[in-house]
């Protein structure tokens, strides 16, 4: 199911193009040691840190955003 939320009046859809592991924290985060990434680990794995490989879940995604009188693609064009 596409997470879906509201503001006021305001109803927003994630549109997910796709979702999945694809870098090693290192890689966006420099000065993500292990030791540093370890007091974080708890909130950050399985959503946003795979447990098993240590890489980031990063997603490519779009929003739709729906008011009374409009719809609106949002699509920044920058994926991963």
């Amino acid at each position: 199911m596409i997470p879906t939320g509201t503001i006021g009046d305001i109803i927003w859809h994630r549109i997910i193009e796709e979702e999945r592991p694809e870098f090693e924290i290192g890689f966006l985060l420099p000065d993500a040691t292990p030791a540093a990434i370890a007091p974080h680990r708890a909130w950050m794995e399985p959503n946003f840190l795979e447990p098993k490989t240590g890489k980031l879940i990063m997603a490519t995604q779009s929003y739709v955003l729906r008011t009374p009188h409009h719809t609106i693609l949002v699509d920044s064009c920058v994926g991963n």
